[in-house]
């Protein structure tokens, strides 16, 4: 243990808690993606198949906002306009929803709340 002087305690304890916010940081940093990798895996195995298009570009990415943020975002990035009707629904091309409507097929809902859930067991079990 080292001997710290009473007008130098103040930064040894400032110096002692930076290393450990950076070091929590870098935790959260790489579980949150691990997660989100996890969560575009999962999107592309149940995700509506048509002809597969739809199911292979899903894509995350980690974006940090400031130096203690961090955000994984899943998307997808060719066909980012058909997530919303095909979890949603939607009416059909010839008419409005009376003459039939497309049933939606929510595949993102459930992979989102798995993948929050994830996200802080392995926080706190690595923390």
């Amino acid at each position: 243990m080292s001997k710290v002087r009473p007008d130098a305690l103040a930064a040894e304890i400032t110096k002692v808690l930076k290393a450990f916010a950076d070091t929590e940081f870098e935790i959260t940093k790489e579980v949150i993606k691990e997660v989100g990798k996890e969560a575009a895996k999962k999107l592309r195995q149940t995700s509506p198949k048509r002809s597969g298009r739809y199911r292979k570009s899903w894509r995350s990415r980690v974006q940090m906002s400031s130096n203690t943020r961090v955000k994984s975002t899943v998307y997808n990035a060719k066909y980012y306009r058909l997530t919303h009707l095909l979890e949603h629904g939607h009416a059909l091309r010839k008419g409005g929803r009376t003459y039939g409507e497309v049933k939606p097929k929510v595949h993102i809902k459930p992979v989102e709340d798995w993948a929050s859930d994830q996200a802080q067991k392995r926080l706190l079990k690595k923390l």
